[in-house]
This record gives C-alpha cells, sequence and structure tokens, in this order.
C-alpha cells in the first residue's frame, strides 16, 4: 500500500478525481480498505474475482518501470 500512496496522489490531482470511482479488488486485506477510507472520499467499485468490467475511460495509478 505504501507505493501506492505516490500514485494516488498524483492521480489526486486530476481536475474530475473527486468525482471518480476507485477499483478496487474484493479479496484485498481489510487494513487496505481502511487505508483508503482515510486517504479519499470517492465512491469505490468493489470488483468480485471473474468479473469482467468495462469502462470509456480509466486512470490507471500503474506501476513504475524501471
Amino acid at each position: 500500500m505504501p507505493e501506492f500512496w505516490c500514485r494516488l496522489r498524483a492521480l489526486s490531482r486530476h481536475p474530475e478525481f473527486d468525482s471518480m470511482p476507485i477499483i478496487v479488488d474484493a479479496g484485498m486485506p481489510a487494513s487496505h480498505y481502511e487505508y483508503l477510507r482515510r486517504v479519499v472520499r470517492n465512491e469505490w467499485v468493489v470488483l468480485q474475482p471473474g468479473v469482467a468490467l468495462s469502462r470509456k475511460r480509466l486512470l490507471i495509478a500503474a506501476t513504475p518501470s524501471f
């Protein structure tokens, strides 16, 4: 989760960030959900295993490349 904080912080600078839902995996540890509750107010879309999601637009907090 700590490495995600920097990416989430960068995404939060997007002018529409507050109105965008955050997609999270259903199987994340409870501490990760709690962390997100503390740092953002965005709506969540909880993605269940084996379920596909289609969006017209998707901002990704991508893993930094080497």
